[in-house]
């Protein structure tokens, strides 16, 4: 059996004589499989010349061109059993939306200038730390409205992140805790009460006094 190389079978070409030989036996029914074509086959080889792969080869892409098909890479479908860690990765990977290169600069330049902000605020050097704000800790003053509720960079868009750039100066307050409001009371509420003590306790020495006058006298 004769063997041809994959290179030697694109390299063949073939003349209109023999291309009209391949197709007279076509014709008559020779395919590239089967019994039955194994004598047309034999007929191919000996008119032609050519090996018999080529000639198979030849059938196999003029059955195409008859039949109006077209080479077509399909798509490769992987089948996976079960989920490796890689895969959930990737899969996480692919669903992320990334952040334009541009958008980050900016998210960075905005919260550096949010840190130099607080830092000048609070009087020493520190990162603004936006959960303090949501749990109450602190109260920023002089933020635009528009920007507010303060949130990470991240949930910001463009337009506001230049509006934090713009900011200027903020003032920092820790709210009251309620354990400390009894020393806001009203001046006189505090004098009154600091009264009533006072009257109290002397009324307890003048009971006292009495109490031990009627022991003696007795």
């Amino acid at each position: 059996m004769q063997s041809i190389s994959l290179v030697e079978i694109k390299k063949t070409n073939l003349s209109e004589e023999t291309k009209d030989i391949l197709k007279e036996l076509f014709a008559q029914g020779m395919d590239s499989k089967g019994i039955k074509s194994s004598v047309l086959h034999n007929k191919a080889v000996e008119r032609t010349g050519l090996p018999l792969q080529v000639i198979k080869d030849w059938i196999g892409n003029y059955k195409k061109v008859v039949e109006g098909r077209k080479y077509e890479a399909q798509p490769q479908t992987l089948y996976l059993k079960g989920m490796t860690g890689y895969n959930c990765f990737v899969r996480e990977k692919k669903g992320t939306k990334e952040v334009p290169k541009d958008l980050k600069i900016l998210q960075q330049e905005a919260q550096t200038h949010m840190n130099k902000l607080y830092s000048k605020a609070v009087g020493k050097k520190q990162a603004f730390l936006y959960t303090n704000v949501k749990k109450g800790k602190i109260q920023v003053n002089g933020i635009p409205l528009d920007v507010l509720p303060l949130v990470p960079m991240s949930d910001y868009g463009e337009k506001k992140m230049k509006m934090i750039l713009n900011i200027k100066e903020i003032s920092v307050e820790v709210p009251t805790s309620p354990a400390y409001e009894v020393s806001s009371l009203p001046v006189n509420n505090a004098i009154e009460t600091e009264l009533n003590v006072k009257v109290q306790k002397a009324v307890e020495e003048d009971n006292l006094i009495e109490s031990t006058a009627d022991i003696l006298q007795a």
